[in-house]
C-alpha cells in the first residue's frame, strides 16, 4: 500500500499542524490490511480511485461480539421475514432499475445531492466494493447492502431499502444482520465506519465496539469515549479541505 499525507489546518499558536492521511490500493494488499491501519475507501470524488482515507472508523470484534438486548429487540421485529442473497459485484445485473432504487433510497433519507449518479456508479467501480446483497421479502425487493469483504473482515460500506420499511429500524437490522452473518462465516471484525456527529450515535449501541483513534483501536466499557468524541465532534468543525481535495471532483457540492 501506498501511503501519504496531505496538508490540512493549522495553528501556529498552538503548535498544531494537521495532516489528512491516505491509502492507495496496491494490488498486493488485502483489504484487511487497509482497514486494520484505520482506513476507510473515499468516493467523494469522480478521479480518485482505489483510495482510502483515514478517519474515526468503528469496527466490531466478532468473536467476543453478541447482539445486547436492544440489538435482539431489533432482530426480532424482522426475523425469518427475509431472504439474504449474496452476490459477487461482477456476477449481478447492474441495470438503470438498480440504480434508481439506490437513488431513490438517498434522496428519501439524506437529500439527492449526497448520492448523485455519477458517484453511485463510481462506487460501483471501485475494487473495495466486492459483494452486493440483496434481501427479499415475499419474492419482492427490498433492500440492498454493499460490502467491502474479504475472508477476515467485513464492511457495510452502504445500504439501500424501499420506502416500505422507513419506520421500521430497517437501517440498523441490516447491520445486525449482516454483522451476524460474517460471525457465522468466521470473519474477525465487522466494520460500520465513521463515528463523527450526532447521525452515528446509533453505533454505539453496538457493544464491543472499538474505534480508531488515529494511532490504535480503542475500546472501552459501555462506548464511553466514542461517546464523549461524538458528542463534542461540533466544537472541531473546520470550513476547510485539504490539499488532495483541491481542483478534483467534489460529489458532495449542491
Amino acid at each position: 500500500m501506498r501511503l501519504f499525507s496531505s496538508e490540512f489546518a493549522h495553528n501556529y499558536g498552538t503548535y498544531s499542524f494537521g495532516y489528512c492521511n491516505y491509502c492507495e490500493y496496491e494490488k498486493e494488499d488485502s483489504l484487511s490490511s487497509i482497514y486494520n491501519k484505520g482506513y476507510l475507501p473515499y468516493s467523494g470524488s469522480g478521479d480518485v480511485l482505489r483510495t482510502f482515507y483515514m478517519a474515526r472508523s468503528t469496527r466490531i470484534v466478532l468473536p467476543t461480539w453478541e447482539p445486547n438486548s436492544e440489538n435482539r429487540r431489533v432482530l426480532r421485529k424482522h426475523e425469518n421475514i427475509f431472504e439474504r442473497i449474496e452476490h459477487k459485484k461482477e456476477d449481478l445485473d447492474i441495470n438503470e432499475d438498480f440504480k434508481e432504487f439506490c437513488l431513490s433510497y438517498f434522496e428519501r433519507h439524506h437529500g439527492a445531492h449526497t448520492m448523485p449518479k455519477k458517484r453511485l456508479e463510481h462506487i460501483l467501480q471501485e475494487h473495495a466494493l466486492t459483494h452486493i446483497v440483496e434481501y427479499k421479502k415475499d419474492g419482492k425487493l427490498a433492500g440492498f447492502v454493499f460490502l467491502a469483504s474479504d475472508k477476515n473482515m467485513t464492511h457495510v460500506w452502504f445500504y439501500f431499502y424501499a420506502p416500505d420499511f422507513a419506520q421500521s429500524s430497517f437501517g440498523i437490522w441490516f447491520l445486525l444482520n449482516e454483522a451476524i452473518a460474517a460471525k457465522d462465516s468466521g470473519k474477525k471484525h465487522f466494520y460500520i465506519g465513521t463515528a463523527y456527529g450526532d447521525k452515528s450515535k446509533y453505533k454505539t449501541n453496538f457493544s464491543n465496539l472499538e474505534f480508531w483513534d488515529g494511532d490504535n483501536w480503542v475500546q472501552d466499557k459501555k462506548n464511553k469515549e466514542v461517546k464523549a468524541r461524538i458528542h463534542n465532534d461540533h466544537l472541531d468543525l473546520v470550513d476547510t479541505t485539504d490539499t488532495f481535495k483541491i481542483g478534483r471532483d467534489n460529489y458532495f457540492k449542491v
